[in-house]
């Protein structure tokens, strides 16, 4: 089977990133799609704000209606800190019949050399990048490209206006919901 892996905080996860990853799917490329929580980035130290059990819950919410896409905890039981490479190496040895593809931003694959492990990635799978505004990327490596526009916000941008109704637009309604219910985000969110 291949798999595709999108790798994130998802602090909060957003239609974006299930848009990205819908066009991936129409791309045909791959059978499901594994979204990796991942519990701290090496790159966003001390800057999650949600518990790795809330965002694990607004991924699990925000992927109910898409049946081929899965939320995956998998690298909260490897020890920190959370590398790609490593994880890909225990995905491949726990799964070693299927194929994984990689999803990221041009942003990521930008700088993908300065990665812990970058030529064991690069040698070892496909790369799936999506267009980020601003970035550009001159790697040797061609990625594979899903075609389309998505919806250009970022998770710390809804987190930093979560208090304005308009960032409901850029969420699934039961992340939206999840967060008022739970008060993530802010202290201030009226119900």
């Amino acid at each position: 089977m291949k798999i595709g892996l999108f790798f994130g905080t998802f602090d909060p996860i957003h239609l974006g990133h299930t848009q990205i990853a819908q066009a991936v799917f129409n791309m045909n490329i791959v059978d499901k799609i594994w979204f990796i929580v991942t519990p701290e980035s090496p790159f966003k130290k001390n800057k999650i704000i949600a518990s790795k059990t809330d965002r694990i819950a607004m991924v699990s919410l925000a992927l109910q209606s898409h049946s081929n896409f899965s939320p995956s905890s998998i690298e909260f039981d490897l020890p920190p800190p959370y590398y790609t490479a490593k994880t890909l190496r225990h995905i491949t040895r726990k799964h070693s019949s299927d194929q994984f593809i990689l999803i990221m931003g041009s942003d990521n694959y930008s700088n993908i050399h300065s990665w812990n492990e970058a030529e064991y990635i690069l040698k070892n799978f496909q790369i799936c990048v999506y267009d980020r505004d601003g970035y550009k990327y001159n790697n040797t490596i061609t990625p594979l490209q899903p075609k389309g526009r998505y919806i250009d916000v970022s998770s710390s941008y809804i987190r930093t206006h979560i208090e304005c109704k308009s960032t409901e637009r850029w969420l699934n309604q039961k992340v939206s919901i999840y967060i008022k219910q739970h008060c993530l985000y802010s202290q201030h969110i009226e119900f």
